[in-house]
């Protein structure tokens, strides 16, 4: 085996592994404010988003690609109208992003935390400098040509799980919350991962 390889095997291994020993489960993070509201405004969320793209419909399973584009940009559409005043803050509250902001900050100081920092850097925008770069607006549209960054699997374990709409990216430090269907930036919190 080639030594790049061994150490890139290495640090998937080690960014695999929950850092944090016992941390922050669903049981110990539930009882936090910034993790119940954060999990009230994204179920408040899923029902406006429920009703406004119930007329789009779903996607045949073998649409071709220009299908897939058009459907996506009309989920998008239908959630902009759906939430016109939508903000930053409305649903990654200054609570949540207090709560986030604690937790990866435990993440990146624990033992292991490098690699926590290192994958965060793999595929985020403000440190890959190919493709396009991504204007941080709420009911914006991520670009296809920006690449997303990796998030790792120790804070996706404890960050509040999503729903198969929803994942969360880092653009820099900035936490971003995607609906990945419509492609559409639903929330972002600034300053919630490490320095680069």
């Amino acid at each position: 085996m080639r030594a790049g390889t061994f150490v890139g095997l290495l640090l998937i291994a080690v960014a695999a592994q929950p850092v944090l020993p016992g941390g922050e489960g669903k049981e110990a993070g539930s009882r936090r404010p910034g993790w119940v509201e954060f999990e009230a405004n994204v179920q408040r969320y899923l029902e406006v988003r429920k009703t406004a793209v119930k007329p789009a419909g779903d996607l045949k399973r073998k649409a071709d690609p220009a299908s897939v584009i058009a459907h996506e940009q009309e989920l998008a559409e239908a959630i902009r109208k759906a939430r016109p005043d939508a903000k930053a803050g409305d649903v990654l509250t200054p609570a949540a992003q207090k709560y986030f902001q604690g937790l990866t900050s435990k993440q990146v100081r624990a033992p292991g935390g490098v690699a926590v920092k290192d994958t965060i850097k793999q595929g985020n925008p403000a440190t890959e400098k190919e493709g396009a770069d991504v204007e941080l607006k709420v009911n914006g549209t991520y670009p296809k040509a920006a690449p997303k960054s990796t998030m790792p699997p120790s804070l996706l374990a404890r960050f509040p799980k999503l729903p198969k709409e929803l994942e969360y990216r880092f653009i820099g430090r900035t936490l971003v919350l995607l609906d990945v269907p419509a492609n559409l930036i639903i929330d972002y919190a600034p300053q919630v991962g490490p320095p680069q």
